[in-house]
């Protein structure tokens, strides 16, 4: 990838990187411009690379300002730099393909439920391991998955993931699955149904490439995930607040903190709230 950009500005930034797999450095200079050039060394991270070249068109190409494009670009060759990172490791675990499954199955029911799909997309945090799942404005939701016959208990994973002292509505989204071999709808599957519906917008459809690695699912690892499916046995909202059984962070003493708890979802019944309701929430306050 090439970018030329004004003398005066690239000579004002560091603009070379040699990092894991790519490299960034000037081509060509003249009097008044600088011509650089992204190029991948690694041909190993090349699905990965084509999905950086997206993510960089997609964040620079309705900026007018030189500074801004430059700033930019290399802001985003740096984030990829930590992307790369793990495209060295074997893949999510049990748990994490799990809950990411979770996640996009989430993020599609409100793509195909909401009228703007950037809203959802934009506030789905989970894949930058952020302390709730999706977080947007004054709302925001945890998804919580199990299977088998451990559908009865959710783990929380700190005293943050459902305190409401900082958001207008929180809600708590559980998926209760049945893990099947060669059935079900497989993790690529889920994957790729939602790619298909960003494909037609550029921006969307490459930052969901972006979260996806992300969150670790690496182009490279689709067939570790290709014979394991989930089939849905329950779907269930549950709106968090008054005396929902939870830790917030002011119930902690002093000195106390990294706090993980369970929670018994059967005892969660008086909570349940209508899916619709939930949608309708998210769109005003979206």
């Amino acid at each position: 990838m090439l970018i030329r950009v004004p003398l005066h500005v690239a000579s004002n930034a560091h603009v070379e990187r040699n990092l894991k797999g790519i490299k960034v450095e000037k081509m060509a200079e003249s009097t008044d411009s600088v011509l650089l050039s992204l190029c991948l060394q690694d041909r190993n991270f090349e699905d990965i690379f084509n999905i950086l070249l997206s993510d960089i068109i997609s964040n620079v190409i309705e900026l007018s300002d030189p500074r801004q494009v430059l700033r930019q670009f290399l802001s985003r060759v740096d984030k990829w730099h930590a992307l790369l990172e793990k495209a060295a490791t074997s893949g999510l675990t049990p748990e994490e393909h799990r809950g990411l499954y979770g996640e996009i199955f989430l993020l599609r029911k409100m793509l195909l439920a909401l009228p703007d799909p950037e809203k959802p997309l934009t506030a789905w945090v989970g894949s930058d391991k952020a302390v709730r799942d999706f977080q947007y404005g004054v709302c925001a939701l945890e998804v919580k998955t199990s299977q088998g016959n451990n559908h009865q208990r959710v783990h929380i994973s700190s005293e943050r993931q459902l305190d409401t002292t900082t958001v207008g509505h929180l809600y708590l989204f559980h998926l209760s699955l049945d893990t099947q071999q060669a059935a079900g709808e497989s993790l690529n599957d889920l994957v790729d149904s939602v790619s298909s519906f960003l494909l037609y917008d550029f921006r969307l459809y490459s930052q969901f490439q972006f979260k996806l690695v992300q969150a670790g699912y690496l182009p490279a690892h689709r067939e570790l995930y290709a014979n394991k499916g989930y089939v849905i046995r329950t779907e269930t909202f549950y709106s968090v607040e008054g005396a929902f059984p939870r830790i917030e962070e002011n119930d902690l003493r002093h000195g106390v903190g990294d706090v993980k708890y369970s929670i018994i979802i059967s005892d969660c019944e008086s909570y349940q709230t209508n899916e619709n309701s939930v949608y309708q929430i998210l769109n005003q306050a979206w």
